[in-house]
């Protein structure tokens, strides 16, 4: 909210500086002038709206990063306009004549064209985000799964199982992480499995635990042969 307000000040600013060069300098007010002074001040409203919409609901790092091509499609379309302006101003200026249509055709054509790629960076962006977000979702078990091996590994009292959590532990890592329909049922099995572990570790039945451990390997090996198929269709 801040960083918004210290923006529509800088705009403010730019826009009163522009005008004060414009009136102070004896331009003719033509058409022109008045044009030109107008999509200037759109061009700065324009990026407003632009920066809102590029960092809306960025609360993170990479979701700010996402924003600033979005942010870069305003600051483009800003100084294509102002450059505009200040040649319209200046052509004005050594030929009053000018036909008024032609600055009028020229920024709205720089409007359209940053409102196009402000829609397709904004859309590019969410795509990216929403594509993140569902490969996070989509890597959240093994991730959880290798996290409660390790945790495991502590409360172990035998050296041998302690190897045997480790060497489980290294086989989840290098897994495909991604999650998929086709693993589903055999992750319910891993976690189930991993439950059933849990129990014998507290419950200090090392054999049973190292019969689960080696139960879990293998059930590991055949859903990473699922994760290989289903790559493959």
């Amino acid at each position: 909210m801040k960083s918004q307000g210290r923006l529509i000040a800088i705009c403010a600013v730019l826009f009163a500086a522009c005008n004060i060069v414009a009136f102070a300098v004896p331009f003719p007010k033509t058409a022109t002038f008045w044009v030109s002074d107008a999509f200037v001040l759109f061009s700065l409203l324009f990026f407003l709206v632009v920066d809102r919409v590029a960092f809306q609901d960025a609360k993170t790092t990479k979701s700010k990063f996402y924003g600033y091509p979005v942010l870069r499609i305003g600051i483009f379309y800003v100084c294509a306009t102002l450059i505009a302006a200040i040649l319209f101003i200046l052509l004005s200026f050594g030929v009053p004549q000018i036909q008024v249509w032609i600055p009028i055709v020229v920024f709205v054509l720089l409007t359209g064209a940053a409102a196009v790629g402000h829609i397709t960076s904004s859309s590019a962006r969410d795509y990216v985000e929403s594509y993140d977000d569902k490969i996070a979702a989509n890597t959240g078990f093994m991730r959880q799964f290798r996290g409660e091996i390790l945790a495991l590994i502590e409360q172990a009292g035998d050296e041998a199982l302690k190897r045997e959590l480790q060497e489980l532990a290294e086989k989840i890592r290098y897994s495909d992480s991604v999650s998929s329909a086709a693993t589903t049922e055999a992750e319910q099995d891993l976690a189930a499995l991993e439950t059933s572990l849990k129990s014998a570790i507290r419950g200090r039945d090392n054999a049973s635990a190292m019969a689960l451990c080696e139960k879990m390997a293998k059930d590991l090996a055949a859903r990473n042969a699922l994760c290989k198929a289903n790559k493959g269709h």
